[in-house]
């Protein structure tokens, strides 16, 4: 196995860790991010299971107009890459600039255009990030350079991971096991119906510079190992799915790196899997569908062990996160919210209650006034005022 295997594993690897916290701390607002606060109104992308069956279609149906149309399809496919690859850029360098601009005590927004003409000002890290993203978009666009491509492919996934959201373990087991058929019939039965000729690869292969697969040059031999970014972003978003999930069962106690738990045995396992397709690949002296290493070594044992904790039906409903308001399953379950949030009528709440790890007052202990009638009804802003208070 050539050297090059390994860095491709290695990139694979950091770019799911750096994914998966980006994702956890993004919509848990981490604070001094000016980017997170101006999506933080904004609930996530949570992918809904019509969404999870409906992705392998639809990647199919892009597959096969690449396949067929690939010279006329290449150019619309470079802008759209070039304009989601600057933004990508800028999504994932702007915690770094986070932390330089609050080292400078610089404002984290800045206004750059008259209120006419657009009224919120733009997150300083964003506007620092976009000379950056600039040039490297240019940059990959007129040479075509691996280093810059490879950069550009992980920010892509990278913010794949931190925008969109697998709500659990259901969608999740779902939407990876319709991929894992997807790649073993695009890699293996391809041929069979198009006259010899593999449409997965020759797709790969026919648009080497754009930012959707990882190239790392052989060192024993000539030409590339690659990975598709496919094969890191669609396990990222399970991956992303454990961090939040040990995060949520551990009140937030866990190292910010997150080699703990959940997160951490899915991360192993993803590893083990990859480096099982690219075994696969010495032995065999065919293209490999990484997915069908990759997607059971990662189910499997996290299924067994949350069953082994009595934790599954927590991680296949889905457990509610750390920072978000608790999941209503049931309309048992909702009572017992109203009930712990002092809702009910007839029951307000005079004292402060710790709800999942936040501490909830009433509007009179939050310097709001009393409202006028019997039920003691908390608004949105003085919970979330409240959270804000507990993060800082």
């Amino acid at each position: 196995m050539d050297p090059s295997a390994g860095v491709v594993v290695g990139c694979a690897v950091v770019t799911l860790v750096v994914g998966a916290n980006r994702a956890l701390y993004f919509w848990k607002g981490t604070p001094g991010s000016a980017v997170a606060q101006v999506v933080q109104e904004a609930s996530a992308n949570d992918m809904k299971l019509w969404t999870a069956v409906l992705l392998p279609v639809f990647g199919s149906i892009m597959l096969l107009a690449l396949f067929f149309f690939l010279n006329w399809l290449k150019y619309l496919l470079l802008v759209l890459f070039a304009f989601a690859a600057f933004t990508a850029v800028i999504v994932v360098l702007s915690p770094l600039f986070d932390l330089l601009i609050a080292k400078l005590g610089v404002q984290t927004f800045i206004r750059i255009c008259p209120r006419q003409w657009w009224d919120e000002p733009f997150p300083t890290s964003a506007l620092l990030g976009v000379p950056v993203a600039l040039t490297a978009v240019v940059v990959w666009a007129v040479w075509h350079p691996f280093l810059v491509t490879d950069f550009l492919a992980l920010s892509l996934g990278v913010t794949a991971m931190t925008f969109l959201r697998l709500p659990s373990l259901r969608i999740a087991f779902v939407i990876l096991t319709l991929f894992f058929f997807y790649d073993i019939f695009w890699v293996f039965l391809s041929p069979f119906l198009f006259h010899g000729e593999n449409v997965m690869v020759k797709v790969a292969t026919g648009l080497p510079s754009l930012p959707i697969v990882i190239l790392v040059p052989r060192i024993l031999t000539d030409g590339y190992s690659l990975l598709g970014m496919g094969d890191i972003t669609l396990p990222g978003l399970y991956l992303a799915y454990l961090r939040r999930f040990d995060d949520s069962i551990n009140h937030g106690q866990v190292p910010w790196y997150g080699f703990y738990g959940y997160f951490g045995l899915g991360l192993c396992a993803y590893t083990v899997g990859l480096l099982g397709a690219l075994v696969a690949l010495v032995f065999m002296h065919m293209a490999q569908p990484a997915l069908l290493y990759i997607v059971p070594a990662i189910l499997i044992p996290t299924m067994l062990i949350s069953w082994w904790n009595g934790q599954f039906r927590e991680l296949w409903i889905g457990h509610p996160a750390h920072h978000d308001v608790p999941a209503v399953e049931t309309a048992e379950n909702a009572r017992d919210i109203d009930v712990e949030l002092g809702h009910l009528e007839g029951t307000p709440m005079s004292e402060p209650k710790s709800v999942d790890g936040y501490t909830i007052v009433p509007l009179t202990d939050a310097g709001e006034h009393q409202p006028h009638d019997s039920e003691t009804l908390f608004e949105a802003h003085t919970i979330e005022s409240v959270q804000g208070n507990c993060d800082q």
